[in-house]
């Protein structure tokens, strides 16, 4: 069997599957014009319907929303930019090793 390696799915002749290992858990900070309540309620709502979000936390005073889980921050801001029509910044990202960090760890005593 040969296999294809892309950045997020694998190729075989099975058919395509998605590769969990090529999508890391991520933070995520942006910034977007949020003028009022009515645009902090839209944007959460699009947040909530995400796939892989874990957590996020919107910022009104400061223009600021964080978001975490496994995701591409280039996709985070593309689909909050089409669905918001607004334009959106990436400040910040911080990416964490999907491993297991528990089974590495090993107990005191």
């Amino acid at each position: 069997m040969s296999e294809v390696r892309l950045p997020r799915f694998v190729v075989t002749n099975e058919g395509i599957k998605v590769d969990a290992q090529a999508i890391q858990i991520c933070c995520l900070t942006l910034r977007m014009n949020l003028d009022c309540n009515a645009c902090c309620r839209k944007l959460r709502r699009i947040i909530l319907n995400m796939k892989g979000i874990e957590s996020h936390m919107i910022e009104k005073p400061l223009g600021r929303v964080s978001v975490c889980g496994r995701l591409r921050p280039s996709d985070i801001a593309i689909k909050m930019r089409k669905k918001m029509n607004r334009r959106v910044e990436i400040l910040d990202t911080q990416e964490f090793d999907s491993g297991d960090e528990q089974a590495d760890q090993k107990p005191a005593g």
